[in-house]
């Protein structure tokens, strides 16, 4: 468990135009507990935003992945094709790229446009070093309905992080896509730093 500082800035541009426009910047607070995530404390462009929802006002709001969307790819019951496709040099860094495609109705769950449910499937690919460790992750929805637009792309980084004495391999980038059934582009790119442990307990009393 840890929580880290998300600094995200989001971009429009309208259909048929080549412009993009800032929409805002958008700061959180992160906490990645197992597979799952939640942001808390956030801000819009400085300002605190404190309703109870996920949704992120003023356009589209994307999912911070990670964990969640490791286990579509990784789980022995889930039916994927995973392709190994050599090394890829990534950074200076010799990595191991593999292709992967997921099945429509798959793991990874269904999205949400315009109140509209639908699983579709992904490709996209991850990138592992030579300990094993996946250090990039990319896919995109395919088999979108007309209506609903060309679906989301995300890629996802993670980095050896020092917290304390030790490192310890965590999120550190994300950038989002997202082509509307309008035509409209989205985009976010995110960071994550000053990660920190922290610890849940409860505590029980019997009277």
């Amino acid at each position: 468990n840890f929580i880290a500082d998300e600094v995200a800035v989001r971009i429009h541009k309208p259909k048929g135009s080549d412009k993009w426009k800032e929409k805002d910047t958008i700061e959180s607070e992160v906490a990645f507990t197992g597979r799952f995530t939640t942001r808390e404390h956030i801000r819009f462009n400085g300002k605190p935003y404190n309703k109870p929802t996920h949704w992120l006002p003023g356009g589209p709001t994307w999912g911070v992945g990670f964990g969640e969307d490791l286990r579509p790819v990784f789980d022995p019951d889930c039916e994927n094709e995973v392709t190994f496709e050599g090394r890829k040099d990534v950074g200076g860094v010799q990595l191991r790229s593999f292709a992967f495609r997921t099945p429509m109705d798959g793991c990874f769950g269904p999205g949400l446009t315009n109140y509209q449910f639908f699983n579709a499937g992904k490709a996209g690919r991850f990138l592992v070093d030579d300990a094993g460790n996946v250090i990039q992750m990319e896919h995109q929805q395919v088999g979108m309905p007309a209506d609903m637009g060309a679906g989301s792309t995300y890629v996802l980084k993670w980095g050896n992080v020092k917290i304390g004495d030790a490192f310890h391999l965590l999120p550190i980038a994300e950038d989002w896509t997202w082509i509307t059934p309008d035509g409209e582009t989205w985009h976010a790119t995110a960071t994550f730093k000053n990660h920190r442990h922290f610890e849940s307990t409860i505590s029980i009393k019997f009277q």
